[in-house]
């Protein structure tokens, strides 16, 4: 593709060559013409008609010199370890991000961008003056690397209650090893999902990371660089999962149709497409599934606690002699409101406790003089 670029940027400008040649060479043989006129000689006779500039030709060749120059230009070439934005003269940086490889765009009203996917940060949509009113100034500053080791143990909901697995300053840039909604757990199409998935604990997430300096109130601008994906092929996954999706009867949503089964089905995901079959790649948009900051007051755990007093446990706790969070730990950890039991790791992920305090909280509830 790039010998054909060259072609055609070649082809356009011997165009032009040959127009302003046939131009020069008439305007020659008309001043030829002319002088032989001024210094007629008897002897020779008089000179032929004159010669005419041959404008069609000329501007016909230069016409059809614009032909392969667009199209060459709409040809962009990406190198590797290089990755590129389109930015159109009126629409602004366009959404995607270009891989190494060939791509096209609209000459004249879109260009390419291009920056180092390995050790540059690259950002769209905000002029340089908002980034000078920032904390970090537009600048990047260290880089960090947040890999599975790093990070340790997901997470999956936000709150205060979990310490930082990393410190940034502002304009540092992170590179995040994530998992998949799955937590990476199946691995092949014949897994069931319902015995190796552990409801609600789906969706990890990384972090948190702190950003030092930043105080309530303050407006946190992250710029998702680039998402690529990782891990042994096949890395992609989707799946029909009991009461869970769009496409199955749920508890609130029931159908008419039984229900479908349980299905796993294992997809190739490379930064050119979703291998789907032999047959089909799927083009994809690469997005983060959950991004946000933690709030200072959990709603999580608020709505938790909600759904309990709509089921009426909070009367029941009330003739135990027992607090509600008392009564909905014991709950969660002997299996009364889920089919598994819960460690004291997943009860402080749902009612952000630390471990330690959950245990503290449990030994409380089972004390003698609670019953």
């Amino acid at each position: 593709m790039l010998v054909l670029k060259y072609l055609l940027l070649i082809a356009g400008v011997a165009m032009f060559v040959i127009a302003a040649g046939i131009l020069t060479y008439d305007a020659y043989l008309l001043i030829a013409w002319q002088r032989r006129r001024l210094n007629l000689d008897p002897a020779a006779g008089a000179p032929g008609p004159a010669p005419a500039l041959r404008w069609r030709t000329s501007v016909a060749f230069a016409m059809l010199a614009w032909a392969p120059l667009l199209v060459a230009a709409g040809i962009v070439i990406v190198p590797s370890g290089m990755a590129g934005v389109r930015v159109s003269q009126t629409k602004g940086t366009l959404a995607g991000t270009l891989y190494p490889g060939v791509h096209f765009v609209l000459p004249l009203i879109e260009r390419v961008e291009l920056f180092n996917t390995r050790d540059q940060l690259f950002t769209t949509g905000i002029s340089e003056d908002s980034l000078a009113k920032g904390v970090a100034k537009g600048a990047p500053g260290r880089r960090h690397e947040l890999s599975e080791k790093v990070q340790g143990t997901y997470h999956y909901v936000y709150g205060p209650y979990v310490e930082p697995v990393l410190r940034i300053e502002p304009g540092d840039i992170v590179v995040v090893e994530t998992k998949d909604a799955f937590e990476n757990k199946i691995t092949s199409e014949r897994d069931s999902p319902s015995k190796i998935l552990n409801m609600p604990f789906v969706n990890p997430q990384n972090g948190p990371i702190a950003v030092e300096g930043a105080e309530k109130g303050d407006v946190l601008c992250v710029h998702i660089h680039s998402i690529k994906p990782r891990g042994p092929q096949p890395a992609g996954t989707t799946a029909l999962l009991p009461e869970f999706g769009g496409l199955v009867g749920t508890s609130n949503t029931a159908m008419l149709n039984p229900p479908l089964p349980e299905r796993v089905k294992k997809m190739e995901v490379t930064e050119q497409g979703i291998r789907f079959n032999a047959k089909i790649t799927l083009p994809y948009e690469p997005f983060i599934g959950t991004l946000g900051v933690s709030p200072q007051i959990d709603r999580t755990r608020i709505k938790f606690l909600e759904a309990l007093t709509q089921q009426g446990l909070v009367q029941k706790a009330l003739e135990a002699s027992m607090t509600l969070e008392e009564r909905t730990i014991l709950k969660l950890r002997y299996g009364v409101l889920q089919d598994d039991e819960l460690t004291l790791r997943d009860i402080g992920e749902i009612l952000h406790l630390s471990r330690e305090r959950v245990r503290q909280i449990e030994q409380r509830a089972e004390a003698p003089s609670q019953f």
